[in-house]
């Protein structure tokens, strides 16, 4: 998530974190209309996240647990 640039995708994106992810992470995915499309618990270090269902465009994915929140561009293609 430490990349700035938008991430390209077609189907699916994976969000890679420190190795033991701290408690109470979750994942939001939101159009650039604000709302939220897809919210899920993150309790891997490396979780795939499935956007074939959303239409094509730039979306937003925030990242947050207990202690910072991190946030990030994706380009649906």
């Amino acid at each position: 998530m430490a990349n700035r640039s938008p991430i390209p995708s077609s189907n699916q994106i994976t969000i890679e974190l420190p190795p033991t992810p701290q408690k109470n992470t979750s994942l939001t995915i939101y159009n650039l209309n604000g709302q939220q499309l897809i919210t899920q618990a993150i309790t891997e270090p490396q979780t795939v996240v499935d956007v074939s269902g959303l239409p094509k465009g730039v979306y937003f994915v925030k990242v947050m647990d207990d202690e910072k929140v991190m946030m990030g561009k994706v380009i649906k293609q």
